[in-house]
């Protein structure tokens, strides 16, 4: 993992014209550097950090700057937005929207199918993906949005309900595919849909209420759901990850996500 954390706020100048030839190799480049511009926690766009630490890639953050950013964040003047750079095609083009930043990377470090051929192996990965993202959105509403006792009730409710349900449909799903492979891809290899949910979760566990008792009210854990267990172990424990788990800058999103949002 190569990981710097910009102190400019200075936005990459983007290539105005990119044709299919450009657009085809630079998909396929693996010496491309990325900058990414997001808020200063994890939120909706922690997974395009988690893709790009997980994969290796050489990549930085460039300091937040929101009034003198926005009016220049086109077409939509939102983050996150990914830049990439390739000094050898001389082209540097600029991605948004989360969920469209997450397929590009995934497509270019081979995490959408798990190397297979079959399109109804991708079609059920990308499916698992977006059950696990329509789950983060729950838990968004429902926990993180709120505060004092509707919180814990709240998280009360979503542990004891929609993400018990994800739990164990989750569970399945992993024991189904490999019997302890530690990935949803019949293949072993790890997907988007694995970074995805070991990202949730991290999420679950690492933001919890005060007042709720993890081992009584959550129901992910390595006893409770080991095939689960395994696969967040398993990308955890991958060596460019766990580098990144261990920076400064990766412990002050911990310690800003937290206190952004009241935990």
């Amino acid at each position: 993992m190569v990981h710097h954390a910009s102190a400019s706020p200075t936005l990459p100048t983007v290539s105005e014209i990119v044709d299919t030839t450009t657009a085809t190799s630079l998909m396929k480049a693996k010496d491309s550097h990325f900058k990414y511009l997001y808020f200063d926690i994890w939120a909706r766009g922690e997974l395009p950090r988690t893709i790009l630490a997980y994969v290796g890639a050489s990549w930085e953050e460039i300091k937040f700057d929101w009034p003198n950013q926005k009016p220049l964040l086109a077409p939509f003047h939102q983050v996150p937005i990914l830049y990439e750079e390739n000094a050898s095609l001389r082209t540097t083009i600029r991605l948004n929207e989360t969920k469209a930043i997450e397929r590009y990377l995934a497509e270019k470090y081979g995490l959408l199918d798990g190397g297979s051929d079959d399109p109804l192996e991708r079609q059920r990965l990308d499916e698992i993906y977006n059950n696990t993202d329509g789950i983060s959105i729950i838990f968004d509403y429902t926990v993180l949005s709120m505060q004092g006792d509707a919180r814990v009730e709240g998280a009360r409710q979503f542990y004891a309900g929609a993400f018990k349900q994800w739990a164990e449909h989750h569970e399945a799903l992993l024991l189904k595919a490999g019997g302890g492979n530690h990935h949803y891809a019949r293949s072993g290899k790890t997907t988007l849909a694995d970074l995805k949910t070991a990202l949730m979760v991290r999420r679950v566990l690492f933001l919890v209420p005060k007042g709720i008792d993890v081992k009584a009210d959550i129901p992910v854990s390595k006893e409770k759901t080991p095939a689960l267990w395994r696969l967040v172990e398993a990308i955890e424990q991958h060596p460019p990850m766990a580098q990144w788990m261990a920076t400064e800058r990766f412990q002050q999103l911990d310690k800003n996500s937290k206190a952004m949002m009241g935990f």
